[in-house]
């Protein structure tokens, strides 16, 4: 009896162990989970990728046009230096003009003022009248050369008197032809002072120029000629260096050029020294405008 139990008892376990095994899974139909959360994983990356793509893309094109913002505003501001440049050289070249403009006109001023005073002491000095038959010119007997003992101001006071009859004994035609020539000179004479003995020397050598017309006229045409081309070469040649030159070596030049023209000055027209001067000085500045153009 016991037995019996315990053989059906086991029997009906062995049948409810049957009944309750799991069913095996089909994966021959429709997606599992698993997959579907795959492809949507996939799916999901795409679109991160496709977005950093889209952003990375929007980066450079912003970049791009920040560079061509930068670029666009450093030619700008280079522009803008090169144009304050630009002015700033105007401004110096005008000032520069305007400068030179007051000194010419200075210049013509003190000239004009001298050219005056000549004049009224001129008109304040009598004419003599010459009624001689003959035009043959009054020729003044030269006054004695003052001794080595005179000081500096007579021999300047004396040397003028010379100067002074030489002057009346020319024709007035002869005046005429000269008296430009003789306003340069006496600008020169002076800025001589008084004390100084070459006053007296280039009264003097005034002096024999003025003779040197009365005996022959001719000599003063052919000289003035070849003067005059000799002026109009140096000035060219000195207009063309100029052009070249800074403002500082304008300035050394001009004052050159200042103490050369006293110099030249200090020389009579007659005097065939004067002419070789004016070439030497041609042949320098034409020396120096090579140079400056190398």
């Amino acid at each position: 009896m016991g037995l019996g139990v315990v053989v059906v008892v086991g029997l009906l376990g062995v049948g409810l162990f049957k009944a309750t095994l799991p069913q095996p899974i089909s994966i021959g139909g429709s997606s599992s989970p698993t997959q579907k959360q795959e492809q949507q994983r996939i799916a999901s990356e795409q679109e991160q990728l496709k977005a950093r793509a889209e952003e990375t893309e929007q980066k450079r094109i912003a970049q791009e046009k920040e560079n061509q913002r930068l670029t666009a505003e450093l030619e700008q501001t280079k522009a803008k230096a090169e144009a304050e440049e630009a002015e700033r050289k105007r401004i110096a070249q005008e000032k520069e003009n305007q400068r030179l403009n007051l000194e010419l006109e200075q210049a013509k001023a003190r000239a004009q003022a001298a050219e005056q005073s000549r004049l009224a002491a001129e008109r304040a000095t009598p004419t003599p009248v010459y009624v001689a038959p003959a035009p043959t010119p009054v020729y003044v007997a030269p006054t004695p050369v003052p001794a080595p003992s005179e000081d500096p101001v007579t021999r300047a006071e004396i040397a003028e008197q010379e100067l002074t009859q030489a002057w009346l004994a020319l024709t007035s035609q002869q005046r005429d032809a000269i008296r430009q020539n003789e306003r340069d000179w006496i600008r020169v004479k002076d800025s001589i002072a008084i004390t100084d003995p070459r006053r007296a020397q280039v009264i003097r050598e005034r002096t024999s120029y003025l003779k040197g017309l009365l005996t022959n006229q001719s000599n003063l045409t052919d000289s003035q000629n070849s003067l005059d081309q000799a002026e109009d070469t140096l000035n060219r040649v000195y207009r063309q260096l100029w052009a070249g030159l800074t403002i500082s070596q304008r300035e050394a030049l001009k004052a050159e050029e200042i103490e050369w023209i006293k110099m030249k000055e200090a020389i009579p027209k007659n005097n065939p020294r004067r002419l070789q001067v004016i070439r030497q000085r041609i042949n320098y500045l034409s020396s120096c405008k090579e140079r400056h153009s190398n």
